[in-house]
């Protein structure tokens, strides 16, 4: 079985300059991350002086005071987490309703905490979600959170039936199943509640090192990354699907699909004036036939966080599907 990535949009040799992110843009993208903050803040959620937003703002005014981007890697890769956390969050303020809602309102408190270390925690964990949550707020057929507190995260509709979207981070590689098989059991809600659903899984928290932020001269080189991540989607294929019986395995046949998603950061050395976020995205599908209910259902509940991260504007900047030549498909 081979993996073939494909780009779901135009893939030139570098981003156009408006998705660069330059040591100028910087002061926008602390701007924009105030109003986000000010938008949280609005429902009652005090950040401290000191917590993670505050110290990302600090960071990018920092930057764009000075005109110019570190030349220390350390200080590189935290502005860049910084810019990335700052454009998540904005994403993420978007999303949100006048009156607050209070599972939302609980991520949101756990989301903030931390600090801009690469670790992965518990407080990117939630960040992944409410972005899933904003991302998926682009569709029409969204309808939001269960206001009562089972699983899974979020809820779309689409005709008279009910679907669910789970959401897993996994700080390490070797945990990536364990991660995958909690979701599966957080999806496998009675029937009567939701007709099946999707499993989203970040992995940018589990990416080798080298691969999750590249130094290097020139545009971003995203080959090593697509190898590793299409390793892990292969893992994660086994995982829900049997080859050998062309069958779903019998634990996760309400796994319609798994939607994988992954962040990365590159440094020009040739040219430290700016920095590239990509963003990969890739989708694993399993519709028992294509012209069933479940087959169109599929690929809808597939489409979906390709969808909002190019509303997001991230689509031309490495979204990618990753397509199975044999099985699953």
């Amino acid at each position: 079985m081979s993996v073939t990535f494909r780009p779901m949009g135009p893939a030139p040799e570098a981003p156009p300059p408006d998705k660069i992110l330059t040591a100028d843009r910087m002061a926008d993208c602390a701007d924009d991350l105030e109003d986000a903050i000010a938008k949280i803040e609005e429902w009652r959620i005090r950040l401290h002086p000191v917590s993670r937003l505050k110290k990302t703002v600090s960071v990018l005014r920092d930057v764009a005071a000075k005109g110019s981007f570190p030349e220390s890697p350390d200080e590189l890769f935290e502005v860049a987490r910084a810019a990335r956390d700052a454009r998540e969050f904005v994403e993420i303020s978007g999303m949100l309703p006048d009156e607050p809602v209070r599972p939302v309102a609980r991520a949101l408190k756990k989301a903030a905490k931390g600090d801009l270390s690469q670790k992965g925690d518990t407080p990117r964990q939630f960040q992944s979600e409410l972005w899933v949550g904003a991302l998926l707020s682009c569709s029409t057929d969204f309808l939001g959170v269960p206001l009562r507190d089972f699983r899974p995260e979020y809820i779309v509709r689409n005709g008279n039936l009910q679907y669910g979207i789970e959401v897993k981070r996994p700080t390490k590689a070797e945990t990536v199943l364990d991660c995958a098989n909690t979701g599966s059991k957080q999806l496998r809600v009675p029937i009567q509640h939701y007709h099946g659903g999707a499993l989203v899984v970040d992995l940018t928290d589990c990416l080798e090192s080298g691969l999750a932020t590249t130094l290097h001269p020139g545009v971003p080189n995203l080959e090593d990354a697509q190898e590793w991540i299409g390793w892990q989607m292969r893992k994660l294929h086994r995982f829900i699907y049997n080859d050998s019986t062309k069958r779903i395995r019998s634990d996760h046949h309400h796994v319609f699909c798994v939607i994988v998603v992954a962040r990365l950061v590159h440094w020009d050395l040739d040219d430290l004036s700016q920095m590239y976020l990509t963003r990969f995205i890739g989708c694993l599908t399993y519709p028992k036939s294509p012209k069933t209910l479940r087959g169109i259902r599929t690929a809808w509940l597939a489409e979906l966080i390709p969808q909002g991260a190019q509303a997001a504007g991230y689509h031309d900047l490495g979204g990618h599907e990753i397509v199975f030549e044999n099985g699953g498909n």
